[in-house]
Order: structure tokens, then sequence, then C-alpha cells
């Protein structure tokens, strides 16, 4: 009795650590994976604020000024397709990053041989789209980008013009978008994780932290949707991978082209946009698309499961 309580307490503690990471290796990782996205971001805000003035400096309009951004929306749609290996084998030796070599990922070991030379094909990513639940979140969130990009990119422009406002005032009026974004790092995560687990408990299930849990037979689109819907719609990268957990660098690119193709076609026209509507009824449009987008979710709300599961045994029939 004795000996079988003693190997159910060291399986137990081998079921606890389900990671192969350190505690500082993963806030090493964490700490990276934050200041990637933080640079990003920080340079955005930091171009967004200098756009009336880039406009006068050039002698140019609004108009050519949001172009750039156009360029840079287009460079960000196609990027995260082109990048390739995760650590378990090498990339091709032209696509590998010099971070590869750094952290020990190519080795002799694990390095293969024969790569035949050929481009990426960031479209592949867009097979994700193909299935019918994916294609709703992906189009639903798509839409809620295109606003948030419309309003940063237009913001200062409008706020100078409008009120008068100095460059550096101007600046002033993004800092909610980073207190809002700061704020919420401290909670939103727990409310996911709470939401998952009330969800698994609804429908009698635990929730296993060491092998995971099956999603293929769980409407993990209620226990995500609902929480989005009532607080904050970028948890839809949670749902979206959690739908595609097999392939999630996949459905990421596909999200990305999505998102950020929609945002640089209409970033391009917004402008004109503007001077043809006038600003009110611009932003209307813009709210009209956020309705449009909570329908979609409350679609994918209702229907994603069957779909999710409909396609998933389409596949292993196919398979078999």
């Amino acid at each position: 009795m004795a000996d079988e309580k003693a190997s159910n307490r060291q399986e137990a503690e081998a079921l606890e650590k389900y990671s192969v990471f350190s505690a500082a290796s993963k806030w090493c990782i964490v700490a990276m994976v934050s200041y990637a996205a933080w640079f990003s971001t920080l340079t955005s805000f930091i171009y967004y604020p200098a756009i009336h003035d880039l406009a006068q400096t050039f002698a140019v309009s609004i108009d050519k000024i949001n172009l750039t951004i156009t360029s840079y929306m287009a460079m960000a749609t196609v990027a995260p397709t082109l990048l390739v290996g995760n650590g378990s084998m090498s990339p091709p030796k032209y696509l590998r990053l010099p971070s590869s070599v750094w952290l020990g990922h190519s080795t002799e070991g694990n390095t293969t041989t024969g790569h035949m030379w050929r481009m990426p094909n960031p479209l592949r990513s867009l097979v994700i789209i193909a299935r019918k639940d994916n294609a709703v979140i992906i189009l639903a969130c798509g839409m809620l980008y295109v606003v948030y990009t419309c309003i940063n990119t237009s913001l200062s422009v409008l706020f100078i013009d409008i009120y008068k406002l100095t460059q550096w005032q101007a600046g002033l009026t993004y800092l909610p978008f980073g207190i809002g974004g700061t704020v919420s790092t401290f909670f939103s995560g727990r409310l996911l994780d709470k939401a998952y687990r009330d969800a698994r408990t609804e429908r009698g299930l635990s929730t296993n932290k060491a092998v995971g849990d099956d999603l293929d037979n769980f409407p993990i689109e209620k226990a995500r949707l609902r929480l989005c819907m009532q607080f904050d719609f970028s948890i839809y990268n949670t749902l979206l991978v959690d739908k595609n957990y097999r392939t999630p660098a996949a459905a990421q690119a596909s999200s990305n082209i999505v998102r950020c193709g929609l945002a640089a076609i209409v970033v391009s026209f917004l402008q004109k946009i503007v001077d043809k509507v006038g600003i009110g009824w611009t932003f209307t449009i813009m709210s009209g698309l956020c309705l449009v987008a909570l329908g979609l979710f409350v679609l994918d709300y209702r229907n994603g499961t069957a779909w999710r599961q409909k396609s998933t045994a389409s596949l292993s029939v196919s398979a078999d």
C-alpha cells in the first residue's frame, strides 16, 4: 500500500512538471516575446502622431502619407508567412534566422540534407480559411483590425485639425491605448483561464495541464467567445490557436494575411472616404463593421463547434 501511494505521488509530481523549461527560462521567453510585441507597437505609435507634420514637411497630402502605412501593412501581411523552422528541424540555410544559432537549435545532429531551393508560398497559409469556422472568426477580427488601424491612423490628424493640438499633444491621445493594454494584462489571462475551466466544469470535464485536453470534442468556441463578446475581442487569437492546435503557426499566418491585407486596403482609401462622406459618416461605417464582426462572433459561438467537428471528421475519413 505504501509503495502504491509513493508511486501515485511520483506520477502526480511528474504530471505537475509538464514543462521542459525552468522557471527562469519561462521568464526569459516571456520577456523576449513581450519585448518583440512591444517594440512593433511602439514604432507604430511613434509614427501615427507624426503623420500631420510629415505631410506638411514633404508638402504632400495626408492621403499620400497614409500610403506609407499601407506599405507597412503590406509587408506585415506577407512577412510572418516567410519565417520557417521551430527548433525541431533545421530550416534551409537561406531561411535560417541568426537566433537559431544563438539558441543552439541548429546542430549537426538535427540538420537535414538535400534541401531544394524554393521560395516560400505565403498563400499556403490561406488553406486554413477554407474551413468555415476559421473563415468566420478570421473575417470578424479582420474587420475589427481595420477599425483599430483606421482610428489610429486618423486620430492625430483629426485632433490637430479640429482642436488645433500640437504634435506632442496629439501624441498624448494615444496613451489610453497603452494604459488599457497594460492594465488588461493583469487580469485578462486569469479571466480567460477561468472561463475555460468553468466551461469544462459545466460539462463534467477535468482540465489537465500535463497532457492537455481533448479540444476536438469540446465546444471551445463557447468557452472563449462568451468572454470575448463581454470583455475583449482580442482573445480571438487564443480561440484561433485552440481551433487549429495542430497547425497554430499556419492559423496565425492566415489571420495575419487577412487582417493586415484588409487594413492595408482600407487605410489607402481612408482620407478619400473622410473627404467624400465626412468624419461622422466615416466612423459610422466603422461602427457598422464592428456590429458585423459581433454578428460573426455570435455565428461562430452557435455553429462553430459543429462546423469544426464536421471538418475534422471529413479529414479523418479522407486519411483512412
